[in-house]
């Protein structure tokens, strides 16, 4: 590189600082400060001159006399170093987002300019990048939907510049995205494909607006505004993505349901168990299994569908919704350890089989696991409210409150947690707010009234409250949905700390829960 070092930023300035005028130093260190500040940041040649006092023409004498080369080339030289560090950390998601992190809007000339400087590819400098977890390489999710990304328009042309970098903020949030793909310009033009959309918008000042389109269908799937923060700038293009991601999904999935079964594919059955199994309604959940074993009938090898049924086993045998708590558990455990065999770099995979391991009192390994889908996939917000219950199993109920605080910060805009209202509940238990208990049981099952299982915390947390006419009216209602469930049922196969138990059956003993 004509002298220059091929390793860090700071190393590369420490050496060049230490060769250099006094111009070239203050120049250097203008530029450091830029770099530092904004990753893509690239000073005009009179920008630096003024910072190093000189006029831009003894600037590019002196750089050229010391370095061989011009500033503007210097600093592109360091934002190449820059991404070859973020590559060789494993913290890229892909080529492309540490190219557009770095300012390089063009991944082929990127990757041309890179392998020049470092004599190898960037594919490879992140293929041999640590892995989380000492993972070894393996297949991701299968893609969801693939986005043509826009150029975001400005308002004026005074918000042109930034208007490029809110595109590339959202292009670096679509690369983090495990299950969706950014097209390439030059093949986007015509789409073809039907999981092709299209992402365009335009930039105001500070507020952007957002519209995903469907070309195939000739339809608008989404729309959107929202302000870029002024700090922490790209968790506005990742809250928007994730945004972008649900409305996808929620369109598949309804295309999904108006797909007759004898026809749907495979990944269609998924989609369909998936919130028929959230529900942890009864019904339900018994539909979502019958859609699981239809689709792993047909491909024994769907990562997703064991995960999701290890999942339906592990949390319907912590209810008590089966009489053989012993059984459920090994078939969730076996579904548990197929999917992640199957798809060990899968965020969703790797984030249901930590819910089976930790429903089954795998403590450790469950949230070894869940450390692991956040690792992979730090926008998935679902993740903090799992490592919350690996905190209620354990007794912890106020680092459990903790997590559930960060699950509400990061959920995407929309997103009603009223399915999660129990697992506050039980936290709320855990820590011995009755009332709070009994608020969150209540309005969930307002909700929900099919969802039953709850009426047992409800009616242990009314009993605490001196309310036991209203428990056992909870107790009756349990026992109307399920005739089996007494003390000994709910003691062998419940998921929760040993003390937490203890005061449920004993609050369930007095509202008249039978042995």
């Amino acid at each position: 590189m004509n002298g220059l070092p091929t390793h860090g930023v700071d190393a590369t300035l420490a050496t060049l600082a230490r060769s250099g005028s006094r111009a070239v130093r203050l120049a250097l260190a203008a530029l450091r400060a830029a770099l530092e500040e904004d990753p893509a940041a690239q000073p005009t040649l009179a920008a630096l001159a003024a910072a190093a006092g000189t006029s831009p023409r003894s600037l590019q004498r002196e750089f050229a006399a010391t370095l061989g080369l011009s500033p503007l080339a210097v600093g592109r030289r360091l934002r190449l170093a820059a991404a070859r560090q973020m590559l060789a950390r494993g913290q890229a998601a892909s080529v492309l987002e540490a190219a557009l992190h770095h300012g390089f809007e063009h991944p082929g000339r990127f990757a041309i300019a890179y392998a020049r400087a470092f004599d190898e590819s960037p594919s490879i400098t992140l293929r041999s990048a640590p892995r989380p977890g000492g993972a070894a390489p393996a297949s991701g999710p299968p893609v969801l939907a693939t986005i043509e990304l826009r150029r975001l328009t400005a308002t004026d042309a005074g918000c042109a510049p930034r208007a490029g970098r809110a595109t590339n903020d959202l292009a670096i949030a679509i690369c983090r995205a495990q299950d969706l793909a950014l097209a390439d310009r030059e093949s986007a033009r015509a789409p073809t494909l039907r999981d092709r959309y299209r992402l365009s918008g335009s930039l105001d000042r500070d507020e952007v607006v957002l519209e995903l389109a469907h070309p195939w269908r000739g339809i608008v799937v989404w729309t959107a505004r929202t302000r870029i923060a002024r700090h922490g700038r790209m968790r506005w293009a990742d809250h928007a993505v994730s945004a972008l991601r649900a409305a996808i999904e929620a369109e598949l999935l309804a295309q999904a349901r108006r797909t007759p079964l004898r026809i749907a594919d495979v990944d269609s059955l998924v989609r369909r168990a998936r919130p028929a199994a959230m529900t942890q309604e009864l019904g339900n959940v018994r539909m979502a299994l019958d859609l699981l074993n239809d689709a792993l009938y047909r491909d024994p090898a769907h990562a997703r569908a064991h995960a999701l049924s290890g999942w339906i086993h592990a949390t319907t045998t912590g209810h008590g919704f089966w009489n053989d708590p012993d059984g459920g558990r090994a078939r969730a455990l076996d579904h548990g350890h197929r999917a992640l065999t199957l798809a060990p770099d899968d965020a969703d995979v790797v984030a249901l089989v930590g819910n089976v391991m930790t429903v089954t009192h795998h403590l450790d390994e469950g949230e070894r696991l869940l450390n692991r889908a956040l690792a992979l996939n730090p926008a998935r917000a679902e993740t903090w409210l799992s490592l919350g219950v690996v905190q209620n199993i354990r007794g912890d109920g106020r680092r459990a409150a903790a997590y559930h605080r960060r699950f509400l910060a990061l959920r995407r805009p929309g997103n009603d947690p009223v399915s999660r209202l129990p697992i506050f509940g039980i936290t709320a238990f855990i820590n011995g707010d009755y009332p709070g208990a009994v608020r969150l049981f209540t309005r969930a099952l307002e909700q929900q009234p099919g969802r039953l299982w709850p009426h047992r915390l409800l009616a242990a947390a009314l009993v605490q409250l001196g309310e036991r006419s209203s428990a056992r009216r909870s107790v009756d209602a349990v026992r109307h949905g399920f005739p089996e469930c007494g003390l000994e049922l709910f003691a062998r196969s419940a998921s929760l700390h040993r003390q937490t138990v203890a005061r449920i059956l004993d609050g369930l003993e007095a509202a008249g829960m039978p042995p």
